[in-house]
């Protein structure tokens, strides 16, 4: 597979995690931090907490685990298990920083774009994590004895016919395995196994991300949750260079650990807040709401940035749209 190929398929592999909230509202004023935007785009963003601080404040923990990352060991031990199951076509990488592999049989992962007539009926969402359960265990990949968080998502294709009719037809179904650290969960582009099906759901791909982890002796005091909120006020968007929002809505706050993805370097896998956002984005005649995720650090002493060192804030190479929630 070419970069540019394995890229798209990081790209394609994002997942929408939907959550129910039962939540008062809060409405603050706040300016986006001007440091971080340009200046000519910087203005007044509504920003409205749909969740109770004070409530956030009392639960939430004063320190947390730390732990130090190697690289995963197993997933390099799995390919002939894997190109047995798939055939020896089959795609198969391994990357060295993180551990992780990816394989597939690319002639079937995305192979077919559906068309607007198509019919295509919904897969079985059971039979596909039984289909996964037991393509795990051939291979050896099941998680044994760690505690786990199993999702079923699906990856779609948008289509539009000469009418301007639209329509969302599947591409693949997929079943995520994450990780669980203390009831904590671990998000971000790595910490999972994921398998993915064809819309027959055939197992045609698989994705470990899964690194070796330690505990660090102590644990590591964090940032109260009234600082965070401050600083989420200061910049709702994080790096998104984004002009056009007019409010934002936080309709949940939690502790996770975040893990990079399987091409990334990570010593250590460290605790953060996680916002979870609707952004209300001024288009043409209407307003669109937009779902999106902000990672904030929670450590007081960070072992290591979270981020990469050296990101640059100049505005054309800034992203810009907001990262969506789940797998960003």
């Amino acid at each position: 597979m070419s970069t540019s190929r394995f890229f798209l398929f990081l790209l394609l592999t994002s997942g929408l995690l939907v959550a129910n909230w039962q939540v008062q509202a809060k409405t603050l004023k706040t300016n986006i931090d001007k440091s971080s935007l340009d200046p000519s785009i910087s203005k007044q963003i509504e920003v409205a907490f749909l969740v109770s601080l004070d409530e956030l404040a009392q639960k939430m923990p004063t320190d947390m685990a730390l732990y130090i990352c190697a690289p995963d060991e197993v997933g390099a031990t799995q390919r002939e298990a894997l190109q047995a199951f798939m055939g020896k076509r089959a795609y198969f990488e391994l990357q060295e920083a993180s551990g992780g592999v990816f394989a597939g049989d690319m002639d079937r992962l995305w192979a077919k774009a559906p068309q607007f007539d198509d019919t295509i009926e919904s897969p079985d969402e059971k039979r596909i994590r039984i289909k996964a359960e037991n393509f795990l265990t051939q291979i050896n990949g099941l998680p044994g004895d760690q505690k786990t968080i199993r999702r079923v998502s699906f990856d779609t294709m948008e289509l539009m016919d000469k009418d301007g009719k639209r329509r969302s037809l599947p591409m693949g179904v997929n079943v995520t395995y994450r990780r669980l650290l203390e009831g904590y969960e671990v998000v971000g582009p790595g910490g999972k196994l994921k398998v993915f099906h064809d819309t027959k759901g055939d197992v045609v791909g698989y994705q470990r991300v899964w690194r070796k982890l330690s505990l660090e002796k102590e644990n590591q005091s964090l940032i109260s949750i009234n600082q965070v909120v401050e600083r989420f006020k200061e910049n709702p968007l994080g790096r998104a260079l984004l002009s056009d929002v007019e409010k934002v809505e936080v309709k949940e706050v939690r502790l996770v650990y975040l893990e990079h993805g399987i091409s990334a370097f990570q010593k250590y896998l460290q605790p953060v807040y996680l916002f979870s956002c609707i952004a209300h984005v001024k288009a043409a005649d209407r307003v669109v709401q937009v779902p999106y995720v902000r990672y904030m650090e929670a450590l007081v002493v960070p072992p290591e940035n979270l981020w990469s060192s050296g990101r640059k804030q100049a505005s054309d190479i800034r992203p810009k749209k907001l990262p969506k929630p789940g797998e960003d």
